[in-house]
């Protein structure tokens, strides 16, 4: 009741508003015209974006969740965004709307459509679509990270676009760099790692086992919570005790004195606890590491399966097969 109230009282104030403009503006301002006007100030601000609605010959959801997808932008006007610009909260829930729809299903089947208002507006408006799906398909690294499968073409996009300002652009090309690498189904970015006797190994001669790898920080609350996970798992514990998988730690900075701070942190069964003494993961940017621990499973032949995950999943995925 209140919302409804509101939303009266906004209504009768923009009737005000436009019929005082409207009489200013001429003293023979009828009561047709300011009307006309009044309606059309009131379903500026109240009217969002409405998308086509599928066929009714389509039945199956998946077929009609791609139908809204493909054609969610074909009534859209990208050539008046000072319509859309007044209206941006709407606005940007008619993106999220979109977006919601989109990550279940295939990312290659909906990337044009996502990317589609990226390409066809500018300006301000440009920028909303791009930060709005920055803060649905990112937000800083704590979108799932599925997410990241609908997200990479969009950058590719702004950073190559010459209607972003080079600042923009350019943070677009160093975050599509550091997401495209390390992606489920490519192989882990290689490096070299030193353990607690000294003794240096490479990622590569691991391969042969399932590596499960830990980018770790001492003193991290998060960290110590995944050792304790690791410690209870009775999967975890039988795959590394039995050699078929490589429970592996990693300090990933060259300071040795942090590094051996973390050594009564790890778990009590970890295969290797080491740190990139060359510091070629921070300085070559190998893995962007937004958060520690940093959890990655990788098959035997160094194939990432499961990237920046967490020990529940891991232990699911072992327990299904």
């Amino acid at each position: 009741m209140k919302r409804k109230t509101l939303r009266g009282s906004l209504i009768v104030t923009l009737l005000v508003q436009v019929g005082a403009l409207c009489c200013l503006a001429s003293a023979s301002c009828g009561k047709l015209t300011a009307n006309a006007q009044e309606k059309e100030a009131v379903d500026t601000l109240f009217r969002a974006y409405t998308p086509p609605t599928p066929p009714a010959t389509l039945q199956e959801a998946d077929k009609r969740a791609l139908w809204y997808v493909t054609h969610f932008w074909d009534n859209f006007d990208f050539y008046s965004p000072q319509k859309w610009l007044a209206n941006r909260q709407l606005l940007e829930r008619t993106i999220q709307d979109l977006v919601y729809t989109a990550v279940e299903l295939p990312p290659d089947s909906v990337a044009a459509s996502l990317v589609k208002p990226i390409e066809a507006s500018d300006g301000e408006l440009l920028y909303l679509f791009a930060d709005s799906y920055a803060r649905l398909l990112y937000n800083g690294g704590s979108a799932p990270k599925q997410y990241e499968s609908y997200y990479l073409p969009i950058l590719k996009v702004i950073s190559t676009s010459s209607k972003v300002d080079i600042a923009r652009s350019e943070r677009a090309k160093f975050l599509y760099k550091a997401l495209a690498k390390n992606r489920p189904g490519s192989p882990a970015q290689g490096f070299l790692f030193t353990d607690t006797e000294g003794r240096l190994h490479s990622l590569k001669s691991l391969e042969g086992k399932e590596v499960l790898m830990i980018f770790f920080d001492p003193g991290c609350d998060r960290c110590r919570q995944a050792t304790q996970q690791i410690e209870q798992s009775i999967t975890i514990r039988r795959l590394v005790t039995n050699g078929s998988l490589v429970l592996l730690y990693l300090y990933p900075y060259e300071d040795e004195e942090g590094f051996r701070s973390g050594e009564t942190e790890i778990s009590s069964f970890t295969t290797y606890y080491g740190y990139n003494k060359d510091g070629a993961i921070g300085n070559n940017g190998l893995y962007t590491i937004t958060k520690t621990p940093s959890i990655y499973l990788l098959d035997s032949k160094g194939i990432v399966m499961q990237k920046e995950t967490s020990i529940k999943e891991i232990e699911e995925y072992f327990n299904s097969k």
